[in-house]
This record gives C-alpha cells, structure tokens and sequence, in this order.
C-alpha cells in the first residue's frame, strides 16, 4: 500500500546523503514509520498520522518524542512536489 511512499523515502535518502548525511537511525524510524502506515491502512501520509506514530510508545520521553516528530519532517519536504504526502491542517503545524 505505501509502496509509492517507500519510492518517495528513498528519493529522500538519496538526496540527503549526497548532501553528505549518514541518516542510519532516520532511515530506520521512517521505514516504521510506513510500517505504522500500513498497519493502520493509510494511503497517505497526514499530520496526524505522523503525531500519533510521534508519540509511541505511550510511556517514553517527550525527547524521545520530539525526535521522532523532528525525523518525520520528510513529509513537509515531500508534500511541496508529491500528492501522496499531505499536510492536512489540524492546527498543530501552522
């Protein structure tokens, strides 16, 4: 189902790493991240998709948090040239 977005993820990653960026650990975060997708049946990726797989586990740090949030920033690149990531305003990104 998100296989689209995995093409998308690795456009990314591509990008970033010939800009000089390793991005090991993101690149696994945001392959969980399509996974949750998936698990959870979402075609595309919105704010509060990314804000509900942000803050899991339920009982980790809110660092632990913010960073995973700060790794799903992909979707704001991605969502300026392809229509399969969304930004829909629920008013925590404005």
């Amino acid at each position: 189902m998100t296989g689209h977005l995995r093409d998308q993820l690795a456009d990314y990653l591509t990008l970033r790493r010939s800009l000089g960026y390793r991005l090991e650990r993101p690149e696994k975060l945001l392959r969980q991240f399509l996974g949750h997708l998936e698990d959870r049946g979402e075609p595309i990726l919105t704010v509060d998709s990314a804000l509900a797989w942000a803050q899991l586990p339920a009982d980790a740090s809110v660092n632990w948090w913010a960073y995973r949030l700060c790794v799903v920033r992909v979707s704001i690149w991605r969502s300026e040239s392809h229509p399969f990531w969304t930004l829909s305003a629920t008013g925590y990104w404005v």
